[in-house]
Formats: C-alpha cells, sequence, structure tokens
C-alpha cells in the first residue's frame, strides 16, 4: 500500500468519524427541551373550531348570536402568524397575563427543567405586536330557547383527540379562558392538548349561573391561544422540542356545554 493510499484512507476516515458525530449531535439535540433554547415554534398558523351542546347557540360576533342565527359551531382560520413563540400563564404578566423565558442557559437541555443553583428569568409578553406569541379568538354564547339556568358552562378542547408520539409538541398547545374581557377577574383557566381531559367552568366562582336568551344578552368569551413552553409529559419532559416542531397547520377544537340544573 503506498503512502499516498494510506493518507488518502486515513482522510475518508476522518471524514466519516466527522460525519458520525453530527449525526450523533444532532439526534442528541432532538432530545432538548424547548425551553432550554426557547427557539421560534414553527407552525403554518393557530386555527380553531368551537362547537357547542344542543341548548346553547354560538357565534363569533354579538350581532350574530343577537339576531338569533341557529349557529352551532363556528370555524376561525389561520392568522398570517407562521411562527410562535412558546410561553406560559402568570397573572403577574402585566396585561397579556403571559410570559416568555429570557435566560435559557439555566434550563437542564435534557429536562427541560431548570439547572440546580440558577433561577429562571422570564419577561411579560408585550402588549403590542404580539402575534407571535398568542392569538385570539373571541365567541359569543346564549340560549335561543329562554333563559337557562345551568350547573357549569364548561368548556373543553376535543379536536385533537389524539396526538401523534412523533409530535409531541402538540401537547403544549393551550387555551387561556376569559368571559367578558382579558383581566385576572375574569380570568377562568387553562386547557391544553396535553390535559384535554379537564374542562374549564367558565361560571367558576359565580353564584348566578344563567345562559341569557340571546335577544336579551350573551357571554363572550375570549379564547387566548399558545404553546405552553412550561407543560411536561409525566416522565417531566417539556413537551415542546424546537428541533421537531415543524408543522403546517395546528388546529384544535373546544366545544362548551350547558349541565343544565
Amino acid at each position: 500500500m503506498t503512502k499516498v493510499l494510506k493518507q488518502t484512507i486515513k482522510v475518508i476516515f476522518a471524514l466519516i468519524l466527522l460525519v458520525v458525530v453530527f449525526i450523533g449531535f444532532l439526534f442528541s439535540n432532538l432530545s432538548m427541551a424547548w425551553f432550554a433554547k426557547n427557539e421560534n415554534v414553527t407552525a403554518n398558523g393557530f386555527s380553531a373550531t368551537a362547537k357547542v351542546s344542543p341548548n346553547l347557540i354560538i357565534a363569533k360576533s354579538a350581532e350574530e348570536i343577537t339576531a338569533g342565527n341557529l349557529l352551532f359551531g363556528v370555524e376561525f382560520s389561520n392568522p398570517a402568524t407562521t411562527n410562535m413563540i412558546a410561553v406560559t400563564h402568570d397573572e403577574t404578566a402585566s396585561e397579556t397575563f403571559l410570559k416568555y423565558l429570557t435566560n435559557h442557559y439555566a434550563i437542564d437541555f435534557n429536562s427541560g427543567t431548570k439547572k440546580e443553583g440558577y433561577e429562571l428569568e422570564f419577561a411579560p409578553v408585550p402588549t403590542d405586536n404580539n402575534q407571535e406569541y398568542f392569538i385570539d379568538y373571541t365567541v359569543y354564547l346564549a340560549s335561543v330557547f329562554g333563559q337557562l339556568p345551568v350547573k357549569s358552562l364548561n368548556a373543553m378542547i376535543t379536536i385533537p383527540s389524539s396526538v401523534d408520539n412523533e409530535f409531541p409538541y402538540f401537547n403544549a398547545a393551550s387555551i387561556d379562558f376569559y368571559v367578558g374581557e382579558v383581566s385576572v377577574a375574569n380570568y377562568r383557566g387553562t386547557a391544553s392538548v396535553g390535559n384535554r381531559n379537564e374542562s374549564v367552568d367558565l361560571f367558576k366562582g359565580q353564584e348566578d349561573k344563567v345562559v341569557p336568551l340571546n335577544s336579551n344578552g350573551y357571554i363572550k368569551v375570549i379564547m387566548r391561544c399558545y404553546f405552553d413552553g412550561a407543560l411536561q409529559d409525566s416522565n417531566g419532559i417539556a413537551y415542546i422540542n424546537s428541533n421537531t416542531v415543524d408543522s403546517t397547520t395546528v388546529s384544535i377544537g373546544v366545544e362548551f356545554e350547558a349541565i343544565e340544573n
């Protein structure tokens, strides 16, 4: 074997080793929680559908609901936003009540939780130019047959019914529910795909639980949709992994159900 051939073989082996190491690096980074890197969650829009139980009607505007249009479901098309930054709910975050992580180095790459000896630092989501952080969809609910006394008025995520293991980030899709306007007092709770069996009672904390007749009034519900970077699976790993999130469409479905007395 000539000296030149030996050197050529050594170069080839070195290149192969470099490629193997690089591939190993990529696969190891696939397990990093998104919170550790806080990269954008790529999603070609965040669409939503909402439907109601047979004793309710729903609309996308106050004019529609008071006109008595018998709608039992509405759809919201995708916004122009194609990249969303993951956030989490915090009632102390002024006005938006959402915050995002700023010191990514304090997060353990494997678990997505903070490293020992570090404290996480957050900033409130801005009140302007915040379409990359969340999307608000508003619906109006009412009864069409008369005032409807109820035990509860529940909102639950029903779509998707299951999540492909290849795309665990979808479990982090979440909705904060507000009745009337967005405020601490009007916040009723959060539902997420990862906890889709749990419902939010829109009458939580209220004594007078009555759905109005549409000609006399309505219940305005603001659904604040976002990806919750703080949500974790049963193993304590954050759902969002910035290296695996590549969705053409994110669609979530909500059902409102009036539980009568």
